[in-house]
């Protein structure tokens, strides 16, 4: 019998983000609660958060949506 799973789902939007913003700054939209973000500290933190383990230690699927990142791409892809 199959079990259906709960996945979680984030979404974050870099419209806000200038035409060609740099690795730095879109990082920022994940862990910004401006950017609809994960809201953590830091991009770590968003990185464990979205790779939670279960009890036996593996990770759970989540989903990430980035929204709007067709112009921040070069940022984005790092």
């Amino acid at each position: 019998m199959h079990r259906a799973r709960h996945t979680s789902v984030f979404a974050v939007t870099t419209g806000a983000l200038a035409k060609g913003s740099n690795a730095a700054a879109v990082p920022k939209q994940f862990t910004a609660p401006a950017g609809r973000g994960v809201r953590c500290a830091s991009l770590d933190g968003a990185v464990r958060r979205l790779s939670p383990l279960d009890a036996a230690d593996r990770i759970v699927s989540t989903m990430l949506i980035v929204d709007n990142c067709e112009h921040v791409l070069a940022g984005a892809g790092r």
